[in-house]
């Protein structure tokens, strides 16, 4: 990919939900230090030269729930303002919780059913309200298959959530599916399919073995991946070819289109669904008008035609930037070795 004319590094954080006690901590310094929260059009003035002392923003990607039950409070409380990158076609699919069975004893555990976003009443109210700046994460946030390479399989995160929400539904949650290297559809040129026995075998495999109690034993990674090589042979990769031009062109206009009437913005800032893009990407984004991409990584870019490549760092950071409180490196340490935060 073609470099631009000069980077930068800006203070751009990125989430998804938004936890209480982890994202007060982090309002609670910026407001404490004098940080001024930008939005995008800010964002987008500073990279071009305009000066903002202690500027710092916090995005948002997918606009799920927790962005108006928790974000939209604390914004209020503490003075600031945030950015969503939100998916059309998710907004109005709000589920509720839904409990599963860990044990034969019959206990439950809460797992949070992560296909549950904002509406768009509560996106208008945050947008009128002047704290939150809404712009776009596709129409669809479509990610498939972009190779057999087997990476992973679909387990619970340590919040006990699926770690691959995208193949998890609360009627079928399919925990030991095969998960293949994957990314958004609009960044690949080929999606693959794999064939439903292997997976099928891999999921009865986990099933039998006490569903979301398979995880528990250390050794369920080796054992799991013993029974996939067992039934990999029988199945095979369907390659499927597509027009990514005339889908990435339909992706953004369209989520352009319903955000512009349901919300009165037109969005002009984009970010990558898993930080997918390549320079086919960035030329229909330009094509469309927007002016900037948001990525991940430290690194701001500018290229020759004034588009912007936004770095951005992982949510927590907010608090190793200068100022009274700011978080030490052990404490970091400690932080990471007992996944606080």
């Amino acid at each position: 990919m073609t470099i631009g004319r000069g980077w930068m590094k800006l203070n751009i954080f990125t989430y998804h939900d938004a936890i209480r006690g982890y994202l007060e901590k982090d309002l609670e310094f910026l407001r404490n230090n004098s940080y001024r929260t930008l939005d995008s059009d800010e964002l987008f003035k500073a990279v071009r030269g305009d000066y903002f002392n202690k500027g710092a923003s916090l995005t948002f990607d997918d606009g799920r729930i927790s962005c108006w039950t928790v974000l939209y409070p604390l914004l209020k409380k503490y003075g600031c303002r945030a950015i969503l990158f939100i998916v059309p076609g998710f907004v109005e699919k709000r589920r509720d919780v839904f409990q599963e069975k860990t044990n034969a004893g019959g206990s439950s555990r809460k797992l949070e059913d992560m296909n549950r976003y904002c509406s768009w009443v509560e996106l208008k109210e945050m947008v009128d309200s002047g704290t939150v700046d809404v712009q776009s994460h596709s129409m669809a946030h479509e990610i498939v298959f972009s190779s057999g390479e087997l990476v992973d399989f679909q387990r619970p995160s340590d919040s006990g959530n699926p770690l691959y929400p995208q193949w998890f539904s609360a009627e079928n949650p399919r925990w030991g599916l095969p998960i293949y290297a994957c990314s958004w559809k609009g960044a690949v040129d080929n999606e693959y399919r794999p064939d439903d026995i292997t997976g099928g075998k891999c999921v009865e495999y986990v099933s039998a073995g006490g569903g979301l109690e398979f995880f528990n034993d250390r050794s369920w990674k080796k054992r799991l991946l013993s029974e996939y090589r067992r039934n990999s042979r029988s199945g095979k990769m369907i390659k499927i070819d597509f027009d990514r031009s005339r889908y990435l062109e339909n992706s953004l206009r369209l989520s352009q289109g319903m955000i512009y009437e349901k919300l009165g913005r037109t969005p002009q800032f984009f970010a990558a669904p898993v930080h997918s893009y390549d320079d086919l990407v960035i030329s229909i984004l330009k094509k469309e008008g927007f002016k900037g991409l948001f990525n991940g990584g430290a690194r701001t870019v500018v290229d020759h035609d004034g588009f912007v490549i936004f770095g951005r760092r992982r949510s927590g950071a907010p608090r190793r930037l200068s100022g009274a409180g700011r978080e030490t490196l052990m404490q970091r340490i400690l932080k990471r070795l007992s996944n606080d935060g």
